[in-house]
Parts: structure tokens; C-alpha cells; sequence
């Protein structure tokens, strides 16, 4: 009786939740977009936001640690990937009596606020090239962090993304122009003893955006890293 009573409310919920989305994004209902089956992927947690981008995925930090309601903040090398392939719950199969499913490979457009705030753990971090957006404290107190490479795909870094990471040494930056930061992105961070790899070194020109203080490198172009291969050179 229960199971019968359950299976019902959960159907009214996807057919009210199918409405409602449709209504919104103005998709077809069978592409509806709405209730993750799987948003934990290789470790790392995703949030669907219909209000944000009906075709993206946000970034939100790591899983939980299996059979509790920790998260793993164990990580020491983060890598955002370009895509990820999440499977979508779309409705319900009355003759087959299963949950109907539909994966959608999507672009990671974002990192969340305070996505990975507090990983002490975390020495390096890797940034593929969908990413628009780090949000504010993202990467707040992640105190040993020591190595980021950031896509020139990303247009918006906020403020605290960076506090507190005390032991940054090296950034590699393939934005030109490089993004507006202000005095908080990097707050309790010595500019002076962190280096900046990018294509273009005008000084006055990363002052501009906030970037001032840093040591620049620069690096040719053809080192770059694609979607699909990302890493430190």
C-alpha cells in the first residue's frame, strides 16, 4: 500500500515537475532537464540550475564520503573537466513499473560559491575550457594549495575565490585580456612570491584588471591546453 501510495506521489511530482519545466525552458517535455540521477560524477558534485543556463552544469565541490553526510575534502588535485555526461530522471514507465532515464552530455559553465572552500588538502587545480565563472570563495582557505590553471574561457573571478591560499605559488592565466579581479579575489595571498604564466605581459595592462603585484611569465601560445588535455607546462 505504501509503495502504491509512493509510486503515485513521485509520478504527480515528475508530470507537475515536467509542466512547470516545459512551461519555463520551453523544451519538450521528453528533453526535460531537471532531476539528477547522478549528480556525483568522478568524485565531484554537480548542481543543475534551470534559472542560470538550461544547457550547463555547475561545478559545487566534491561528493560525500559514502554512508555519511561528510564531504571528502581529502582531494589534493582537482581537475574541472569541459563536460560532463549526467543522466536525467524524465519520467516514469507505468507498464515496465521503472523510473525512465535520458543522458545529456553537458558544458560545465561554473564553479559555485564556496565550491571548495577549506580543502587543505588541495595542492592543484585545473580548470578546462567551458568555465565561465569561479564563483566568490571558491577556492577560499585552501591553504596549501600551490598550483591553478585557469581557461581564458573564464570571464568572471569572485571576490575571496582566492583567500587565504597562503602557499599559491604559480597561476597560469590563458585570458588576454586578463579577467577584473579586485583586492579581495587574492586577499592574504604575497603577490609578490606568486607567478603568473600567460600569452601577453603588459604590466600595466594586468594592473588595470586588478592583477598587479604578481610575477609574470610568458608562455607561448602552442603550450596552451585544449578541453581535453589540460595540465601544468
Amino acid at each position: 500500500m505504501k509503495q502504491t501510495k509512493f509510486k503515485t506521489i513521485f509520478k504527480c511530482y515528475l508530470t507537475v515537475f515536467a509542466v512547470f519545466t516545459t512551461f519555463v525552458t520551453n523544451v519538450k517535455a521528453e528533453e526535460i532537464k531537471g532531476i539528477f540521477a547522478n549528480d556525483c560524477i568522478d568524485g565531484l558534485l554537480y548542481n543543475y540550475d534551470i534559472y542560470y543556463d538550461v544547457n550547463a552544469v555547475t561545478c559545487c565541490g566534491a561528493c560525500y564520503i559514502p554512508g555519511t553526510n561528510k564531504i571528502d575534502r581529502s582531494l589534493e588535485s582537482v581537475v574541472i573537466p569541459s563536460t560532463v555526461t549526467v543522466r536525467f530522471i524524465i519520467g516514469y514507465d507505468n507498464i515496465a513499473d521503472t523510473i525512465i532515464y535520458k543522458d545529456h552530455k553537458l558544458p560545465v559553465k561554473r564553479i559555485a560559491d564556496h565550491a571548495f572552500m577549506n580543502y587543505t588538502n588541495l595542492k592543484q587545480v585545473i580548470i578546462s575550457g567551458n568555465v565561465i565563472e569561479i564563483g566568490s570563495s571558491a577556492f577560499a582557505n585552501c591553504t596549501n594549495l600551490q598550483e591553478v590553471e585557469i581557461p581564458g574561457s573564464v570571464e568572471i573571478i569572485g571576490g575571496s575565490a582566492f583567500y587565504n591560499c597562503t602557499n599559491l605559488k604559480h597561476i597560469t592565466n590563458w585570458a588576454n585580456p586578463p579577467q577584473s579581479i579586485n583586492e579581495f579575489t587574492f586577499e592574504n595571498v604575497k603577490r609578490e612570491s606568486v607567478k603568473i604564466s600567460c600569452t601577453e605581459i603588459a604590466i600595466e595592462e594586468w594592473e588595470k584588471y586588478g592583477w598587479g603585484g604578481f610575477q609574470f611569465i610568458k608562455v607561448d601560445d602552442k603550450y596552451k591546453t585544449d578541453n581535453s588535455n589540460t595540465g601544468f607546462h
